[in-house]
């Protein structure tokens, strides 16, 4: 009933008929094997990862050109915390260690005028997707709190719809 990011294959407002077609199309997407292309992208990325296992990644041509082909979905949480530590090393570094955490006891401490359209609009977000379908999902707490010390550090911007 999901795919691999958590969003709904099948949509609920459908009828059997249409259901039934929207599991196979599902299906049928799960089943197909990997393109040569996508299996090369696969093995370079593999291949890069290895090289670099016990070593920061760093900026390089080869690492430009991976990016532009796709990252295969296993190494996509890997480079991704790469990518934003890269980016906000400087501001970091210029910061304390728990900075965030301060955010978040702010935003829980002191009133702001953007909790409430956060809670809002929370569910609004993805409701597609299990992990923001319901106030219970893994996915809801740490996108609040992400919303919140996002308000507290931008005071300027606040919050605003587009934001999540």
């Amino acid at each position: 009933e999901y795919d691999i990011y958590g969003f709904k294959t099948v949509p609920e407002e459908e009828d059997d008929e249409e259901k039934l077609e929207a599991k196979k199309r599902a299906l049928d997407l799960k089943s197909l094997s990997l393109t040569d292309q996508e299996t090369s992208v696969r093995v370079k990325w593999d291949n890069y990862l290895a090289i670099t296992m016990n070593r920061e990644m760093v900026r390089s041509p080869e690492l430009k050109a991976l990016m532009r082909s796709g990252v295969p979905h296993n190494h996509r949480s890997k480079v991704w915390s790469w990518c934003v530590n890269f980016h906000v090393k400087k501001m970091r570094d210029d910061l304390p260690k728990d900075y965030y955490q301060n955010l978040l006891s702010t935003a829980n401490e002191k009133p702001n005028p953007a909790c409430k359209q956060i809670e809002l609009d929370l569910l609004r977000t993805l409701p597609n997707n299990k992990h923001y379908a319901s106030p219970d999902s893994d996915g809801i707490q740490k996108l609040r709190n992400v919303l919140l010390a996002f308000s507290w550090r931008n005071p300027d911007i606040g919050y605003c719809q587009g934001l999540n």
